[in-house]
């Protein structure tokens, strides 16, 4: 019996996102054909922008490892909440939050340090995240409040608050509203310098890296510690985790509050690797990750390794958005109706796998 639950986890794991995603590009390929359009010239023509050259190859690749960085990091902080049978929607304002203390941390200098101070800047973006999403654990743990409603109300507070905070005291002149820019010794690296054969151009740093080890840790933390059993056992039944002597409450609110500092670190890859400051409104654009990680972690069935792939493939889709502007008249929007199928898709696969397993 025990073979047969690892035989079906498995194959949910794998074959739920390969069916929706089959589902989707035979969906997609229907609505390329009701505009008037061929499939097969529109992945020639997209087939031909990217063999272009080595080079452009290589741009393709590092472009949607960049923009995978923070929707591992994103849907890491989802899937985490999952297990513990939490919902967290408030991930745009904990990025917003934990972008704008870490571009005040990273705009100050104290003398003797360089690079330790990357440490401090990282973890004042962690720590907004933390903090924004307090007031939701607290009010889920000790009052019963719903999360998904703390969370998605707190995503409108943190955007005003920073907004008000940058206008009145952070501004740093100009018409852009964002803060002063944050000095040499916390920039990210770019992969570029580093690697000969990623393009120099590339906006990908060292902050892949980062969310590369937030799985292994989010991992390790699940399945090797007393604190991933207790934040499990309450996902999978509250009232026997209560009554095996686990505070529910308790970890409930340390889950929430480790799933905000985990969205909070996902803007080190905005502020300290392209902006190099916090501007108002690219947070807030960016901080829609924070929904794009529940599809991540819907995608990876809330596993930590299988998030990587999850996170890689729609970034794989937000660069098709590109090259679709770029080399076709394909709108599109085609890719965000291959975005919402894939989900709706993998909802219904994961249901029916789950009801299999049961």
């Amino acid at each position: 019996m025990a073979n047969g639950n690892t035989y079906d986890r498995a194959a949910g794991l794998i074959l739920s996102p390969l069916v929706s995603l089959a589902v989707a590009t035979g969906v997609a390929t229907l609505v390329v054909i009701a505009l008037g359009h061929s499939p097969v010239k529109v992945v020639q023509t997209i087939h031909d922008g990217v063999s272009r050259s080595p080079l452009g190859v290589w741009m393709d690749i590092s472009d949607i490892l960049y923009r995978s960085t923070p929707l591992i990091l994103a849907g890491l902080a989802v899937a985490l909440a999952f297990h513990a049978g939490l919902i967290n929607i408030g991930g745009q304002g904990q990025f917003v939050v934990g972008a704008f203390i870490c571009a005040l941390v990273g705009e100050r200098y104290w003398a003797g340090l360089s690079y330790p101070l990357i440490l401090f800047a990282a973890g004042g973006a962690f720590f907004g995240g933390v903090l924004w999403a307090y007031l939701p654990a607290f009010m889920r743990a000790r009052r019963g409040a719903h999360e998904v409603i703390t969370t998605i109300m707190m995503n409108f507070i943190a955007i005003s608050a920073t907004a008000y905070m940058l206008s009145v005291y952070f501004h740093a002149g100009g018409n852009i509203p964002q803060t002063a820019p944050v000095i040499d010794a916390v920039r990210l690296p770019r992969l570029g310098r580093l690697f000969s054969f990623v393009p120099a151009q590339s906006p990908l740093n060292v902050a892949f890296f980062v969310a590369i080890a937030a799985v292994i840790i989010v991992s390790y933390l699940l399945w090797r510690t007393k604190f991933g059993f207790e934040l499990r056992a309450v996902g999978s039944n509250a009232d026997a985790a209560a009554a095996a002597g686990i505070d529910c409450a308790r970890t409930r609110e340390r889950v929430l509050m480790l799933s905000g500092g985990l969205m909070g670190l996902a803007a080190i890859n905005l502020v300290l690797g392209t902006d190099y400051a916090f501007c108002q409104e690219n947070a807030i654009d960016h901080g829609l990750i924070g929904f794009a990680g529940i599809a991540v972690a819907l995608m990876a069935q809330s596993h930590p390794i299988a998030v990587v792939p999850a996170a890689v493939f729609f970034g794989a889709l937000g660069r098709l958005e590109f090259l679709l502007k770029l080399h076709t008249d394909i709108p599109k929007d085609i890719v965000t109706i291959l975005q919402a199928v894939v989900i709706m898709c993998i909802i219904v696969c994961n249901e029916i796998f789950r009801r299999r397993m049961k």
